[in-house]
């Protein structure tokens, strides 16, 4: 729904960033997806490598929402990319309390930190049960969108990340 998606206000902004350790003055670029082979994950992570060879000044992150576990090598392609495993997010829940938050990639599987459930924490994939206006929090920590995508119509995240007020980084001739 649309009117799920709002941005939200700075102060909310800098209390999760200071809830999941995020410094206030770090760029995140947001990218959102269900982990579909036309989903550019691998693209996305070399362009924020070129990022920060370019702007190696600019404190940065990446944030994938996505499921971990649907195939791709996330942890290989930040080490290729010798990127540093923490300028990496994902997005995880908890399947016991829903509480969701933004780490870097740890796997799946962990312990939660708010219920304290064993392995009940895993990244945000579609069994997720994180709402449309949790997720209109989860676009108002990052600073941008990124839209690399080439095969589709609009998607979801585009139209989510600019009700949120993001700015959308995206290919020319798609979506």
């Amino acid at each position: 729904e649309a009117k799920c998606y709002n941005p939200i206000t700075l102060e909310e902004k800098n209390n999760l960033r200071k809830e999941f350790n995020i410094d206030l003055d770090t760029l995140i670029f947001i990218q959102l997806g269900r982990s579909q082979l036309r989903k550019l994950y691998p693209q996305t992570i070399e362009s924020f490598i070129l990022f920060k060879k370019k702007y190696p000044n600019v404190k940065s992150k990446l944030l994938l929402h996505c499921s971990i576990s649907e195939g791709w090598p996330f942890e290989r392609l930040i080490k290729e990319g010798r990127l540093d495993i923490k300028d990496v997010l994902f997005t995880y829940f908890c399947r016991n309390c829903g509480k969701w938050e933004l780490k870097p990639f740890e796997g799946e599987e962990k312990d939660c930190r708010y219920c304290k459930a064993q392995k009940a924490q895993i990244s945000a994939g579609v069994t997720s049960t994180i709402s449309n206006k949790e997720m209109s929090k989860i676009y108002g920590v990052a600073d941008a969108c990124v839209s690399c995508f080439t095969s589709g119509g609009f998607e979801f995240l585009n139209a989510e990340s600019l009700l949120c007020e993001l700015p959308l980084l995206c290919t020319n001739y798609s979506a």
